[in-house]
């Protein structure tokens, strides 16, 4: 099978001719190739975007699977793009050889083992990959997979962690997924037993997987507990639908649950003005975020999982010294809860606008009763391995394992929403900030409900199965990339997804789990786990909360990354190439970039479109496709890379839109390519920040007006 290219290449003069959607370029040797990389000539982005988005829908067959972390790129996407950036069209090895074998190892199912052997072969040894922004470790691990010596950098202390687990730690103990699964088995059961008498509730042989939670605001006027959402939806699918609604009781002043099935009920969102039931005083939200008063928790009602299926019960709490037990298993541990504050960020923390300011307000009792036994667990099986086996082991077991603290935090903490069409909770932690959740869900994590430990640990034991041994360990930099201790042009391709301004804040959302995995793991990994918190000065994000405005925020960004793609521009072999992978709604985005690339010393050589993102159906990438990313090709020297004429640019343009029309991209996703496309061709030979303020413009009308269904958008920074 060949694997075409995306976007074709000039074929001659004739317009009907250029836009033949299934033309595939001659395999003919071409001299005018020889040398050059094969990502500066091609790049097989149809397979990319297929394979790619059918491994989003590949849940827990990667070892992504094992920890949390945000803006992942499918391993076979990135695969296919180290290779590209990696190897040189030489004499016998045509163009399109090497795109078919490109095309091969971006395979995500079944593993192309032999593509990916034939590719080593082709890189040869000695080659070494460097990723300035490496997050979770997915471009360092697949450059380790093709035989070349990653390095990584990365600031933050989370993301470093989980990429030592997964390149180093890994490495050290030859049948990890194995200790993996029999200590987990371990961990599990003894928490299942310590946590048993927590799960109350049960009825009719049931056994309770899910309690529900309205928080509430109390009346200035008589103190009652009111809750700000009295109505939760429990399930709603066609032909059913179950609701949980607070309903007051007068002669208690408290509120009891009715259960109501089968009825259509108009839900009613937050509002910004309360009344209350029981004295008719009219309440605003404002009120606690005014006093700074610790907001109140209300049951609501049970989720069961029973023969006959799930089954909700009202819920009116549980007696139990929970706040006595934290005490205990604290003293336990050595250790008092975090005390990092929450940055008090409206629209990006909303939670700390209402007293929870701290990462454990962030939990219910119980939930964080857990967590804390769950980390205690550990800790415990830790030093079981370490006297049984060794200390390397033992290291390896209890990273991988620390996976189960992601899931915890993610999935069962008091901004955890539950998805009422299939009955399943969902993420706290996805951003780009943490939302206000007045109604919650709290999940028995060692049963068989919904987001349980056990499923977990099965992801796990399956992401390590997937970590093959390296033939050179990757290194792992803890640090900023403005700032790295290696040498001269030491490296020979510098593949990277950086930061994509104010898309998401990492350092927030990795302190979410950080935290307590310092609590739990600082005196097993004393390395990692140092800092108390993220350094969030260092971190290249574009924050108004920050720099105080939308133009000073992208200034920062802008500098920074610069300052950062400099450094790789020190790093890099003459003859080495950056392929840097970024996608933004706004033009100021699209100038950022494209202006730090070339302040920091590279030399624009072109640019290729994909999409990776999920659809209804993993093969409906070969019909059309969403949310367009492009990776930006740039080279260290301009040499082979002349400066295109006119006519060369709207060939380009023109193959690659009919390549996209009949792969059924729509009409904004294709603007978003042409657009990039042709601003990368035509930033060849300018240097000069005016010069390239006014051609990224520039092409940016040229494509509206070919396309006006295509729009970047005007806003201000997160």
């Amino acid at each position: 099978m060949e694997y075409e290219q995306l976007t074709l290449f000039p074929i001659g003069d004739n317009i009907e001719e250029l836009a033949k959607p299934e033309y595939v370029e001659s395999a003919a040797p071409n001299k005018a190739d020889n040398g050059k990389n094969l990502i500066t000539l091609a790049l097989p982005s149809r397979t990319i975007s297929i394979e790619g988005t059918a491994e989003r829908y590949g849940h827990g067959q990667t070892p992504h699977s094992m920890h949390v972390w945000w803006g992942r790129r499918p391993l076979s996407a990135m695969r296919a793009i180290i290779w590209a950036t990696l190897a040189k069209v030489e004499s016998g090895k045509s163009r399109q050889e090497l795109l078919n074998l490109c095309g091969a190892i971006a395979k995500f199912q079944p593993y192309p083992n032999q593509a990916i052997e034939q590719a080593r072969i082709v890189l040869g040894k000695n080659k070494s990959v460097l990723d300035l922004f490496s997050g979770g470790g997915t471009i360092s691990l697949e450059a380790a997979k093709l035989g070349c010596q990653a390095i990584s950098v990365e600031l933050n202390p989370l993301a470093s962690f989980v990429q030592k687990t997964l390149l180093v730690y890994s490495q050290k103990v030859t049948n990890l997924p194995q200790m993996v699964e029999y200590w987990g088995k371990i961990l599990l059961n003894q928490l299942k037993a310590d946590t048993e008498e927590l799960w109350t509730g049960g009825a009719n042989g049931g056994q309770p997987a899910a309690y529900f939670w309205a928080r509430g605001i109390s009346c200035p006027n008589c103190g009652t507990n009111l809750p700000v959402k009295p109505l939760f939806i429990l399930k709603s699918r066609r032909k059913e639908n179950i609701y949980a609604r607070l309903i007051p009781v007068a002669a208690t002043k408290s509120f009891k649950t009715e259960i109501i099935r089968g009825e259509s009920l108009a839900f009613s969102g937050e509002k910004e003005l309360l009344k209350c039931q029981f004295c008719s005083q009219m309440i605003e939200k404002n009120h606690l975020r005014q006093h700074h008063k610790p907001e109140t928790i209300l049951p609501v009602a049970c989720c069961l999982v029973t023969k006959a299926g799930k089954q909700y019960v009202a819920y009116e709490g549980d007696k139990l010294p929970i706040q006595n037990l934290i005490a205990a298993e604290l003293s336990l541990l050595e250790e008092e809860l975090p005390e990092i504050e929450l940055p008090k960020w409206s629209g990006i923390t909303n939670p700390t606008l209402y007293g929870m300011t701290k990462h454990s307000s962030l939990f219910a009792p119980r939930q964080l009763l857990v967590l804390l036994r769950l980390l205690r667990g550990l800790r415990t099986v830790y030093h079981q391995i370490s006297t049984r086996v060794n200390s390397d082991a033992a290291q390896a077991v209890t990273a991988c394992l620390s996976g189960l603290i992601d899931q915890l935090v993610d999935w069962n903490c008091g901004l955890s929403v539950w998805l009422p069409t299939n009955e399943q909770v969902g993420r706290s932690l996805a951003g780009p900030g943490l939302p206000m959740q007045w109604n919650f869900v709290e999940i028995n994590p060692l049963g068989i409900g919904p987001a349980n430990l056990w499923d977990k640990l099965k992801r796990i034991v399956q992401a390590v199965s997937n970590i093959p041994k390296f033939a050179q360990v990757p290194v792992v930099i803890s640090g900023t990339a403005t700032q790295i201790d290696l040498p001269d042009a030491c490296v020979d391709a510098i593949v990277t997804d950086p930061p994509y301004a104010d898309n998401l804040y990492y350092s927030l959302l990795a302190d979410c789990i950080y935290t307590w995995k310092r609590l739990g793991l600082q005196h097993i990994f004393p390395e990692d786990f140092q800092a108390p918190a993220s350094p969030t000065a260092s971190e290249i994000v574009a924050s108004t909360k920050r720099q105080g405005s939308s133009e000073a925020a992208m200034s920062f960004y802008r500098n920074e990354l610069q300052a950062a793609l400099a450094e790789g521009y020190r790093l890099l072999k003459p003859d080495g190439i950056l392929s840097l992978i970024f996608t933004h709604s706004t033009l100021e985005g699209w100038i950022t970039i494209f202006s730090a690339i070339l302040g920091a010393g590279f030399h624009m050589v072109t640019a290729w479109p994909f999409c990776i993102e999920r659809k209804a159906r993993p093969r409906g990438m070969a019909k059309g496709a969403i949310n367009a990313s492009c990776v930006i090709v740039a080279a260290k020297q301009i040499g082979d890379y002349p400066k295109p004429d006119s006519l060369f640019i709207e060939r380009q343009v023109a193959n690659l839109s009919a390549s996209l029309a009949a792969d059924g991209w729509d009409n904004a996703d294709i603007g978003m390519a042409l657009f990039v496309h042709r601003t990368a061709l035509c930033l060849r030979g300018l240097d000069s920040r005016a010069e390239i303020v006014y051609m990224i413009k520039e092409c940016y009308e040229f494509t509206r007006n070919l396309l006006p269904d295509f729009q970047l958008t005007s806003r201000k920074m997160l």
